[in-house]
């Protein structure tokens, strides 16, 4: 790199790179009119200056806080095709230089996050937000005091990818939010825990979502650190630490404190309540439960799963995506794969559900009520081979719900396009399950209602069977209703008097005068 010959702004000689990067170049000076006085300059690339006016304007007003771990920012100049920054200059090089590729004390490290997390909660105090915080911008002066570089021009570029906050590629987060240099910091003392920064050498495409899953701080390090770290580097805003102040307290304690909220508490009970009505299929109770839950905690992650799992059970597919969407806003590391796979099931986005649901499946094979979500995937979207393969392993493992005798009667029958031995080897009085009986009744009906030719179709009258739908039903002692007709005749029923369809079955016979009657 070819140095300047001539003194910059007619005082300072050129003595050697310190460094380049996104923004431009670093230099090591004399000032020549003060021998001995030695300063960075920053020189800024021509695309990288933008509103040069305001960012000189801003590292003013960073220098006028006078902060003795702040590097000094001390004048600028320019010339006819550059923009440079006049700097304090730190001899003892940046953390990145010094811990680059070991391993640093505990002590040591958190003793320079003390400092920092207190620098940097005066900074935010005045409305200053960096974000860049990386070892490259945490500079040593001769004396081994730690200073914080790079403000001003760091707000130009929006930071370092290993270092940024998730929801900066999400394009989720303001500029004046302090979190983002909440997130920077727990990667930075990380990295200079363990001698690497984990998430550097991560593909672009991969970065975020490893950021989401929150699995880079090792498990190898101090329990209390680990706590400290995962809660810095949070993927979501609200579960971070909200402030330095609380950063700081938390390295002080060597823990993060649980806030006991009363609130949450009763907001999961409620929560808990409303899954065992809709288990009960009472969903008017657990609708008022999942209310009052939201109302005592709007950040309670289980009333939200509950809540959005009832709107799903009541076909309000754009209800529980509102409820499913905050869930994953507030922590998304909670499972909802098998609930968006349903959604993208009920919008018929078939492929999309398909994927989800067969994810999911492979890390929870047992879940009965998300196979049937796939069989019913796999069926609408005239797959019935392998529809009717997953009812088969399922009924295989004796799984107490007939809702998947029906459903595999429903890929056979079309995928047999009603073969006269197929519909043969099923009698309709033999078959226990209603959801069967009418489509054995449909396939078989004469007149039919539906063509082979398609106009309409079998499968428009065909009716798929819910897992909720074959539950089995716990043994009640059946109601008794008993009509006394006034004239010596008392009728008792313990089926039902209501029922659908216009068979003489379903006649309820009443006495008057001597006479049958039958009322339908």
């Amino acid at each position: 790199m070819q140095l300047p010959i001539l003194p910059l702004d007619n005082k300072y000689q050129i003595i050697r790179s310190l460094g380049e990067g996104g923004f431009g170049r670093v230099w090591l000076a004399e000032n020549v009119v003060l021998a001995g006085r030695f300063v960075a300059i920053k020189q800024l690339r021509n695309e990288s200056i933008g509103n040069g006016l305001m960012l000189v304007e801003e590292m003013h007003h960073l220098s006028s806080l006078d902060h003795p771990h702040v590097v000094k920012f001390l004048h600028h100049f320019q010339d006819e095709e550059n923009l440079y920054l006049v700097m304090e200059y730190c001899a003892g090089g940046s953390l990145d230089a010094l811990a680059r590729g070991r391993t640093l004390a505990p002590a040591k490290v958190f003793a320079w996050g003390k400092t920092l997390t207190d620098t940097l909660a005066e900074v935010h105090r005045h409305d200053i937000v960096h974000h860049d915080i990386k070892p490259q911008n945490l500079l040593l002066t001769d004396d081994g005091r730690l200073k914080v570089a790079d403000f001003g021009v760091a707000n130009r570029n929006w930071g370092t990818r290993a270092y940024m906050a998730p929801e900066l590629s999400l394009g989720e987060a303001s500029s004046d939010d302090v979190r983002i240099d909440i997130y920077a910091l727990g990667v930075t003392l990380l990295e200079l825990l363990v001698g690497r920064n984990p998430l550097r050498d991560i593909p672009d495409n991969e970065l975020l979502r490893a950021k989401i899953l929150h699995e880079f701080i090792p498990t190898t390090l101090d329990r209390w650190i680990q706590e400290i770290l995962l809660k810095a580097t949070h993927p979501t805003p609200e579960q971070r630490f909200q402030s330095m102040e609380d950063f700081s307290q938390a390295i002080d304690s060597r823990h993060v404190p649980y806030i006991i909220d009363r609130d949450r508490l009763k907001a999961h009970g409620l929560a808990e309540k409303a899954r065992n009505m809709i288990a009960r299929r009472k969903w008017v109770t657990a609708k008022s439960y999942i209310d009052h839950a939201l109302l005592l905690a709007p950040d309670c992650i289980s009333a939200l799963v509950i809540g959005g799992r009832l709107e799903l059970l009541m076909r309000r597919t754009a209800y529980a995506k509102t409820f499913f969407s905050e869930a994953v806003r507030i922590s998304p590391r909670v499972n909802l794969q098998k609930e968006l796979g349903w959604i993208a099931l009920e919008e018929g986005n078939h492929a999309q559900a398909i994927s989800m649901l067969t994810d999911y499946l492979q890390r929870d094979a047992t879940d009965y009520e998300a196979s049937n979500l796939l069989i019913q995937c796999f069926y609408e979207a005239s797959r019935y081979e392998l529809g009717m393969r997953l009812a088969d392993a399922v009924i295989a493992q004796k799984v107490a719900n007939d809702c998947f005798e029906n459903n595999q009667f429903l890929c056979r029958l079309l995928l047999e396009e009603c073969s006269p031995g197929f519909l043969a080897d099923h009698e309709k009085d033999k078959l226990t399950n209603p959801f069967m009986r009418m489509n054995l009744d449909i396939a078989t009906e004469s007149p039919a209602s539906w063509t082979r030719d398609d106009r309409p179709p079998l499968k428009s009258k065909l009716l798929f069977q819910d897992y909720r739908f074959g539950t089995p039903e716990k043994r009640r002692k059946p109601h008794t209703l008993v009509f006394d007709c006034g004239d010596g005749y008392t009728y008792t029923f313990q089926k039902p008097l209501v029922t659908l369809g216009r068979n003489a079955s379903n006649d309820i016979p009443f006495r008057q005068n001597g006479s049958v009657v039958g009322m339908r």
